[in-house]
């Protein structure tokens, strides 16, 4: 029956998933809907030997479990290395990074929205969760009307312009995927072009990469960062 309404409704791959999703919840993760989450050890040292290349750990409630250095020059040299945020809260909330997405930006707070239904539906008894949500809609009007729009994609892949208050303009494919051990961490990548202007300036972006990457064991949206 699901089958039928997808097809009158003319829903894509990830629109079947996040119904099916939604009528039939898988079972709870064996994490409890408001546990710490924290990337396993040898996640951490992929981290740290990609080097400038940025990269990050999203968890099962989009914080940024950890980061290295190139995705914390990237997207918040302006915030602790020590502490990563929330990654919805630092697309709505965080004027940096609206300026740092510049006219992508509605496309990238789409695409968070669209990727958070995802996330959502597999979780619906996740209260932390379901807090990080409403709040928001409260302290965002992009996000709510969004939110209300109800769009549903996976992004796993795309490229998309940046305009660093450092290094100037980059143009980065960005490469998200599932560390696929059940615990619906995901690694998330951005290169560029080798020889083109945004591979340079990604050098200059991180001259010199310490040899630690910062993430901390995150609850969700409780205590973290105030960004906005």
């Amino acid at each position: 029956m699901l089958d039928a309404v997808a097809r009158v409704l003319r829903l894509d791959a990830a629109e079947r998933s996040h119904l099916r999703a939604l009528v039939r919840p898988a079972r709870a993760d064996a994490a409890s809907p408001t546990s710490a989450e924290s990337p396993r050890p040898g996640v951490r040292t992929l981290l740290d030997s990609l080097g400038a290349t940025p990269a990050l750990v999203l968890g099962a409630r989009v914080d940024i479990l950890a980061w290295n250095a190139g995705a914390h020059a990237l997207f918040a040299g302006h915030l602790p290395f020590e502490e990563p945020p929330n990654a919805a809260r630092l697309v709505f909330l965080d004027p940096a990074t609206r300026r740092l997405f510049g006219e992508e930006w509605p496309a990238k707070c789409r695409d968070t929205v669209a990727d958070l239904r995802i996330v959502v539906g597999r979780r619906p008894g996740d209260r932390a969760l379901a807090m990080l949500i409403a709040e928001l809609v409260e302290r965002s009007p992009e996000f709510a009307d969004l939110w209300r729009a109800h769009p549903v994609a996976a992004c796993p892949s795309h490229a998309r312009r940046y305009r660093h208050p450092r290094v100037g303009p980059l143009t980065l494919t960005h490469q998200l995927l599932d560390l696929g051990d059940g615990s619906a961490q995901r690694l998330a990548l951005y290169a560029a072009e080798p020889g083109s202007p945004s591979a340079a300036a990604l050098t200059r972006l991180v001259p010199s990469v310490p040899g630690v990457i910062a993430g901390r064991p995150s609850s969700g949206p409780g205590p973290g960062p105030a960004v906005g």
